[in-house]
């Protein structure tokens, strides 16, 4: 008679291993919150908020999205690229077409999203975000606040799944 010898299989825990060996990591890519909102996409367009806005961002934001995205013209130095992948960003830069069309071939390509973030104080994507508030999905707009004028006059402020977050630097308050 032949036996077959059955391994015993363990069930492993990867969340668990993950947390325990990993937390540097883990807190380094939800931004210090240790919370990860999936199905969420951020755009950042850097050209309008530079990256020097990314802590206080991060603070009212309160998690970081499943992916992000940074788009730009400007060339980014070796240092800069790294603190921002560092902190979970794909970046697409030096590109020939302006930053405004690349931010709409991303968003075409990543439809699945159910939720988005826009760092920009261009109005260029009003037209993108009544896309995302037509099909029901929340988006959260983030601006400088000495030019969120144009923004919220194009926009249906009063729509429940739109939210504003402004920033500002201490020199912007005065003027």
């Amino acid at each position: 008679m032949l036996r077959f010898h059955m391994p015993k299989w363990r069930i492993f825990d990867f969340h668990r291993y993950f947390l325990h060996v990993n937390e540097p990591i883990i807190q380094r890519l939800t931004w210090g919150y240790g919370t990860l909102k999936p199905r969420t996409l951020l755009l950042w367009d850097l050209e309008n908020i530079p990256f020097g806005y990314f802590h206080q961002i991060r603070q009212k934001l309160r998690f970081a999205p499943e992916r992000a995205f940074i788009i730009t013209k400007q060339n980014l130095s070796a240092k800069s690229i790294q603190k921002m992948e560092r902190n979970g960003f794909e970046i697409f830069s030096q590109h020939s077409s302006d930053s405004d069309t690349k931010i709409k071939n991303i968003y075409k390509i990543l439809s699945g999203y159910e939720e988005f973030i826009f760092v920009t104080s261009d109005t260029d994507f009003v037209g993108i975000g009544k896309k995302v508030l037509a099909q029901k999905k929340p988006l959260t707009w983030v601006m400088r606040d000495r030019q969120k004028k144009g923004i919220v006059m194009k926009m249906n402020i009063a729509n429940p799944l739109f939210k504003i977050i402004t920033v500002h630097r201490d020199k912007e308050l005065g003027g």
